[in-house]
């Protein structure tokens, strides 16, 4: 993975800060401990520490808090689990574990809601991005979009259990909206729009399992506002006389 350039900061997964905070002290291993590559997490450390609880003793614990609250996303451990999987090298070399659960409690999961309620890095407005073009959409088009689902269990409600079962999926689901600029494929069911450079542009839902996309696409019009002459992709559900601008395979149509 090429190095992310941020202002005057160039960021490389192999010399990141957190590299040594994984068993094997290489991007790899952050990588597969987090799910995020290790430059990836250096930015967000460095645009959103200000946020997080500031310490008199012992800064590193600060990173080191931080890099577990993508562990602990990413490997999900039980409150017994945390002192074996949320441990770094010299904290096993120190105390003989990881964290306490109480330090998972109070530390790592208060960072983990602090960086929820921070974190902002879907713009709406980022898909009139210049470079927002690709060989085959190179003027009108913006976006592609499609809804995936999130699996729930059974309410025992039977309304609510009524609204959430999809038989698509034979399963009882959630749909979350995907809005992205270049159509990859997403593994959870809310709306997401994707540019076609990559970047996820808009994200909406919970919506109920039932409900089609189309109509998902209508009731969250405020969020995901176009310009006249503006198209997005999407597939054939999405083209009706109340969507917004859709293209569906070769086509592109209003």
């Amino acid at each position: 993975m090429p190095p992310i350039f941020s202002k005057l900061k160039l960021y490389d997964a192999e010399r990141s800060i957190f590299v040594q905070y994984a068993a094997k002290h290489t991007a790899a291993q952050v990588k597969a401990e987090t799910g995020f590559s290790a430059d990836v997490l250096e930015l967000l450390w460095d645009k959103y520490k200000h946020c997080l609880p500031k310490r008199q003793r012992d800064q590193e614990m600060r990173l080191i808090y931080f890099y577990f609250v993508f562990r602990y996303m990413h490997m999900y451990p039980t409150w017994e689990q945390a002192p074996v999987v949320l441990w770094t090298p010299e904290l096993v070399g120190q105390k003989g574990s990881g964290i306490s659960r109480a330090t998972l409690h109070e530390q790592v999961l208060t960072y983990l809601a602090l960086l929820a309620v921070h974190i902002d890095e879907v713009h709406w407005s980022d898909r009139l991005n210049e470079y927002n073009h690709t060989e085959h959409f190179q003027t009108r088009v913006t976006t592609i979009v499609d809804t995936a689902p999130v699996g729930v269990e059974e309410s025992t409600r039977k309304h609510t259990a009524s609204m959430t079962f999809q038989p698509k999926y034979k399963d009882n689901v959630f749909k979350l909206q995907v809005h992205a600029s270049d159509g990859f494929s997403l593994s959870v069911c809310v709306q997401i729009g994707i540019s076609l450079t990559g970047q996820i542009v808009l994200y909406t839902g919970l919506h109920w399992g039932v409900s089609p996309d189309n109509l998902i696409w209508r009731w969250t019009a405020k969020d995901h506002p176009m310009e006249p002459e503006e198209l997005a992709v999407g597939d054939g559900i999405y083209q009706s006389k109340n969507s917004a601008a859709f293209g569906v395979g070769d086509r592109c149509c209003r």
